[in-house]
């Protein structure tokens, strides 16, 4: 962050403001840019395509464990409780 600090040789007596342009913001990164640039090429269909695929494929990752298992049948439910049984 910028230091506030104004020397007091670049400050204008009479009206007490500072004679010096204000510092303009700080740039992007060069990462940033290159994204932008290369955005700037694609359209804006392929761009949200692109997006499109990105989510769903999150989406599908994070339910991957979810869909891993599956509820017990009636008859594997049954054979669980047999051998449960068996061995008291």
């Amino acid at each position: 962050m910028s230091s506030r600090f104004v020397s007091a040789g670049a400050i204008d007596a009479a009206t007490g403001k500072s004679t010096q342009p204000p510092a303009p913001p700080p740039s992007s990164s060069s990462a940033s840019s290159k994204k932008s640039k290369e955005w700037l090429e694609k359209s804006l269909y392929e761009v949200l395509q692109a997006n499109k695929a990105a989510k769903q494929s999150a989406f599908e990752e994070a339910n991957k464990i979810k869909n891993q298992f599956r509820a017990l049948d009636d008859d594997e439910i049954d054979f669980l409780e047999g051998v449960r049984e068996k061995k008291r």
